[in-house]
C-alpha cells in the first residue's frame, strides 16, 4: 500500500515523491514528508539508530500535493504510514471517502479516477 501511496503523490506532483542516493537521505526525505516515526514505530532490527534523524511534524498534503482534494490527501496520508501495520489495508481503502465522490463532488483538479 506504501508504494500506490506513493504513485498517487506522484501522479500530483508529475514527478518522484521520494528521491535518493542512499538509504540515510531517503528516510530524511520520507520523514520530511510523512514526520519522523516515534520510538514504538521504529523497527528494532535496522542497524539505524531512531535518534540519528531530525525530529520532524508530517508535512500538509494540501500544500505539498497541488491539485489534490482533501479526500485525495487524506487517502495518501492514510497509505504513507511509516509502521506497515497503521497503513490503510486494500479493502478498507476501497470504502475511503475518495473513492465515494462523484465527478461533480470532487475538488480534485489533478486527477481523474
Amino acid at each position: 500500500m506504501w508504494s500506490v501511496g506513493c504513485i498517487f503523490a506522484e501522479m500530483y506532483l508529475k514527478h518522484r515523491l521520494f528521491q535518493a542516493t542512499n538509504e540515510i537521505n531517503m528516510l530524511k526525505r520520507i520523514f520530511s514528508v510523512i514526520g519522523t516515526p516515534s520510538i514504538d514505530e521504529w523497527p528494532t532490527s535496522v542497524h539505524i539508530e531512531l535518534n540519528s534523524f531530525e525530529k520532524l511534524k508530517p508535512k500538509d498534503l494540501t500544500l505539498l500535493l497541488p491539485g489534490a482534494c482533501l479526500e485525495s490527501c487524506n487517502l495518501i496520508s492514510k497509505l504513507l504510514r511509516f509502521k506497515d501495520s497503521q497503513r490503510i489495508s486494500v479493502e478498507v481503502a476501497l470504502h475511503d471517502d475518495y473513492f465515494q465522490q462523484t465527478g461533480s463532488e470532487s475538488q480534485d483538479s489533478g486527477i481523474i479516477v
